[in-house]
């Protein structure tokens, strides 16, 4: 079924809003086959579509399709089958808060708040935070922590609601900007979590924690690396700091990508990675040294006399 609410936008218009009880994509084909275009949905339990203004003659010639049965309550859109009813706003806030009182609400906040106790009573936390992306990164990660000892530790949290079908690429992408990844999961999914882990190589390095009725507790220690690899989402700002012990001509208006490309010229892969991994860490503690830096860097008279050969192309 799906409900169409209608509130007055314009003298001349209306929204129109669609809700279908059943599923987003009904909502969604529903507007399509009515040869309307919907500009926004949120993602609610039932579903929910905006369609775009619509004037009292257009809303007409959409509905001139339908059938309808004798009372007149329950409709069909010709073209798409799928039964709809008109229904004032308020009343079906009111249907759809009582039909969200029936579902069940995920564990979510509660494992997430136990998985951030156990690392902070587990390890020197000395920075820590939910949601943690980055722009070039495909995934994001649920728990991210950085402690005093200067160890990048993950966690991806599946509660009772989620799924797993996406943990394996979210494990192997955390595994390259974190010393220590965990994944933290409710009870019910931990056969399949522990299938998963047994596939090896960087999966096999995963801790293990698990959410039941009695709390969390850690059922596989993680393997923790000795470093990381940060090259892939150092600032340009960090970039600056490791390049600014040199002279580098015109190098306040150079662009993050010409920095980057210096950077590759003239230090070994295992200096850039050394660089970028102290510097992805300080950005967290707020700790960066410029002693520190040099001391990364070898043969420095070398690398100046490269930057000029490499400026003077």
């Amino acid at each position: 079924m799906v409900y169409i609410c209608f509130d007055d936008y314009t003298d001349y218009a209306k929204l129109i809003r669609i809700y279908s009880d059943k599923s987003q994509k009904e909502a969604k084909h529903f507007v399509e086959m009515a040869r309307g275009h919907y500009y926004r949905y949120n993602k609610k339990p039932i579903g929910l579509y905006y369609a775009k203004e619509i004037s009292d003659r257009q809303l007409s010639n959409i509905l001139s399709n339908a059938e309808g049965n004798e009372d007149g309550l329950d409709w069909y859109f010709g073209a798409s089958g799928i039964p709809y009813k008109i229904i004032d706003p308020v009343e079906w806030k009111r249907q759809r808060e009582a039909q969200e009182k029936l579902i069940p609400k995920s564990n979510v906040d509660e494992v997430t708040d136990a998985v951030k106790r156990f690392l902070e009573e587990t390890y020197d936390i000395g920075h820590i935070k939910k949601e943690y992306t980055h722009s070039l990164l495909d995934v994001r990660a649920d728990l991210f922590s950085v402690t005093k000892d200067r160890r990048v530790v993950t966690a991806e949290v599946k509660s009772d609601k989620d799924t797993i079908a996406r943990l394996e690429k979210q494990l192997r992408g955390y595994s390259r900007f974190s010393h220590i990844v965990y994944v933290a999961t409710d009870e019910r999914h931990l056969a399949s979590v522990e299938r998963l882990l047994q596939k090896g190589g960087v999966l096999s390095c995963v801790g293990l924690l698990v959410y039941g009725k009695d709390g969390l507790y850690e059922e596989i220690k993680p393997y923790h690396r000795q470093s990381i690899d940060a090259t892939r989402i150092i600032w340009k700002d960090e970039l600056k700091s490791m390049l600014g012990l040199f002279d580098i001509k015109g190098f306040g208006r150079m662009s993050a990508t010409r920095l980057e490309q210096i950077a590759h010229d003239i230090f070994t892969v295992s200096e850039y990675r050394a660089l970028c991994e102290y510097l992805f860490v300080s950005r967290y503690l707020k700790d960066a040294d410029e002693h520190k830096i040099k001391s990364l860097i070898s043969d420095p008279l070398y690398k100046q006399q490269r930057i000029y050969k490499l400026l003077d192309k």
